[in-house]
């Protein structure tokens, strides 16, 4: 399951936008080496943003997030984490590669 919020989605470049939040299930369970990839523009107002890799809920609380991915323009910073068990775990800090109201590719792998 993965959940996309704050975006403007698409999920291939030639579709129509998909309304955010976004939340759907994956086909199959992931395997080592495949890859998610999220392709969308950045609203030219936005915050913050988020890509989350979820199990057990479409939620993170009650759920998990496997992978939490958050894009923090007013902190300049992506923000990588998980919520496991009930807590979060320590965060990932990354430069912002981003910009806000242009079209970005992120890749999971």
């Amino acid at each position: 399951m993965f959940t996309i919020r704050s975006l403007s989605f698409q999920s291939h470049v030639n579709d129509a936008s998909i309304p955010v939040p976004y939340t759907s299930k994956l086909g199959q369970p992931l395997i080592p080496g495949q890859t998610i990839d999220v392709h969308g523009a950045i609203n030219s107002d936005a915050t913050r943003a988020e890509v989350n890799l979820l199990h057990g809920a479409s939620q993170i609380d009650p759920g998990e997030a496997v992978l939490h991915i958050s894009l923090r323009f007013d902190e300049d910073n992506i923000v990588m984490n998980t919520y496991m068990g009930g807590a979060w775990g320590n965060e990932e800090r990354e430069s912002m590669p981003f910009k806000k109201g242009e079209a970005f590719d992120l890749r999971v792998r």
